[in-house]
């Protein structure tokens, strides 16, 4: 499985890096530019993309609308940020977030997801949606 983390933390992205690399194939990158590059010429199972990219012209909202509603890329996208809450989570997923996590990550928690998403999408592509 193939999965994209778009994060500004060098540190987030070794530690993401590592415990998912472990199970997945994964590419890290650090600005949202790079990540709809790389997204739109590549098959990924998931895209995990941070919020706040600390780039005041393109923010994680800013990327999941450029890769699903612009470029019609059909992934698993989980939110991966700081903030929480509830109305978070709901802005999340208003604009096409599939999973919310607030940080720190539970790493069991997001491979569980990650595997999770793979069944639906292949469920999807099958036909045996409920």
């Amino acid at each position: 499985m193939k999965v994209i983390y778009i994060e500004d933390n060098l540190t987030n992205r070794f530690l993401m890096e590592k415990t998912l690399g472990q199970c997945f194939s994964v590419d890290c990158v650090e600005d949202g530019h790079k990540g709809i590059e790389l997204a739109s010429s590549g098959d990924y199972d998931a895209i995990l993309i941070d919020l706040n990219l600390n780039d005041p012209e393109l923010d994680g909202i800013g990327v999941i609308k450029r890769l699903k509603g612009e470029l019609g890329i059909q992934s698993y996208f989980i939110a991966i940020t700081a903030y929480t809450g509830p109305e978070w989570e709901q802005k999340c997923r208003d604009v096409g977030f599939d999973e919310f996590l607030s940080k720190p990550v539970k790493f069991p928690k997001l491979k569980q997801l990650i595997v999770e998403s793979a069944q639906k999408v292949q469920e999807s592509e099958d036909g045996n949606t409920p």
